[in-house]
């Protein structure tokens, strides 16, 4: 009996322990005392997040370093997609993009020099973002520079473009893709990409086709059962080139957008020199 006594009044303390304590969910919580507390505010000094005017140049650096490098990347692979039915055909020895890549992933690695480095006080890793920089400044104007030499004002349906064509390896290399049209899977996707998104039929005209193959692919018309009739009127080449042109062009443009934030950038980078050296 003693043992029953003794368990209920445990019981019964341990309940009015329960009802005592105060719970989230409890209307007894106190919440007056608790609203009446001032908020706990801590001076920035002692926060370790101070703002210096070198962390926030840095900062924006790898902003402007970041973005050059994601705009450059996207739109090269862009124009890369755009003009892969053109490179089959058209054979390149060299081409803007092969310079504005690497460019762009130099900006890349300027971005995380310019991250990894925003809250440091010492100036030994600058003399690295520079030379990233740099070298991205000099991939962008070598491809600047291959971009404008091909810079002859192309106007599609003009004819006076053809003798100016001429000149280059356009035709001869068109040719020879034209012959392996029904060899080789790749150059017949480049012929029908081409003359459907370009609504035009062969090099200079459809009787290319029909002396190559006696049959004009069904790309030349906007329907099946192609024939030299209801082929598409006008030629490839100048349609050809001008698309190649203004790839060129707008890719040239941007890195020369991309080159003075690159100035831009070297400019911040001296200011943040000359802030922690003093």
């Amino acid at each position: 009996m003693d043992l029953n006594k003794i368990n209920l009044s445990l019981e019964a303390q341990g309940d009015n322990r329960l009802i005592k304590a105060h719970s989230s969910d409890s209307l007894e919580m106190p919440w007056d005392k608790i609203r009446s507390r001032p908020p706990l505010i801590v001076a920035q000094s002692q926060t370790g997040r101070q703002i210096s005017p070198d962390s926030f140049f840095m900062c924006f650096l790898a902003f402007l370093q970041l973005q050059a490098g994601l705009g450059l990347l996207g739109v090269n692979i862009w124009t890369m997609i755009r003009k892969y039915p053109y490179t089959i055909m058209i054979s390149f020895v060299i081409d803007n993009t092969y310079f504005s890549i690497p460019g762009a992933c130099l900006c890349f690695f300027g971005f995380w020099i310019a991250v990894s480095t925003m809250n440091q006080r010492s100036s030994q890793f600058l003399s690295l973002l520079i030379v990233f920089i740099c070298l991205s400044t000099i991939l962008l104007v070598t491809s600047s520079y291959v971009g404008f030499l091909f810079k002859s004002k192309l106007e599609p349906k003009n004819e006076t473009l053809l003798s100016e064509i001429k000149k280059t390896e356009f035709i001869s290399s068109m040719g020879q893709s034209l012959v392996q049209y029904d060899k080789i899977k790749i150059h017949k996707f480049a012929w029908d990409v081409t003359q459907k998104r370009l609504e035009c039929c062969g090099i200079f005209n459809a009787s290319d086709w029909i002396i190559l193959r006696e049959k004009i692919p069904d790309s030349c018309c906007q329907m099946g059962n192609c024939t030299e009739s209801n082929s598409y009127k006008n030629n490839c080449v100048p349609f050809v080139a001008h698309e190649i042109y203004w790839y060129k062009l707008f890719i040239s443009s941007l890195n020369v957008m991309v080159v003075a934030i690159h100035i831009l950038s070297l400019i911040i980078i001296g200011l943040v020199y000359y802030w922690r050296r003093s």
